[in-house]
């Protein structure tokens, strides 16, 4: 390229957002004991509620999903962890939902994510299994109420 050439410039127009949030620093960036006292007052409930339930329950896949989904799990991965274990290793909960979809996706998916080693097609195969044949599998039947 020579020197003496010149280069276009586009003529874009002007940001209209400004650059008003580049530095913006937050006057809220600790937490008051109040907050604290509260996180901790709610930590507390659920620690509890994860207590409260049996491991090999729906009911406690189901909050461990929800925890998971609202990305606080890592405030209690150790109850998570030996939950999931202790319903890996208990075949009780896969014989008794078996023929529940939601159920058997769920407990799969959240065994696989805590690094258990399952094979999908004989994991499902009971599921299919208990649907008797999957041309008379219904799946309206199955699929989760969206009112839960």
């Amino acid at each position: 390229m020579d020197a003496n050439s010149s280069r276009h410039l586009a003529n874009f127009h002007s940001n209209v957002w400004g650059y008003n949030f580049l530095s913006y620093t937050s006057q809220l960036t600790e937490i008051t004991t109040q907050e604290k006292l509260e996180v901790d007052e709610y930590k507390e409930k659920v620690m509890n509620m994860l207590m409260e339930i049996h491991d090999n329950s729906t009911q406690k896949l189901v909050l461990i999903d929800t925890i998971q989904r609202l990305g606080v799990s890592y405030h209690f991965h150790n109850e998570i962890e030996t939950s999931i274990q202790s319903n890996f290793h208990a075949s009780s909960q896969q014989s008794e939902n078996n023929d529940n979809l939601h159920v058997v996706s769920l407990h799969f998916r959240l065994v696989r994510q805590q690094g258990h080693c399952i094979s999908s097609g004989t994991y499902f195969n009971a599921f299919f299994v208990s649907s008797i044949c999957l041309s008379e599998f219904d799946l309206t039947r199955n699929l989760r109420k969206q009112r839960e």
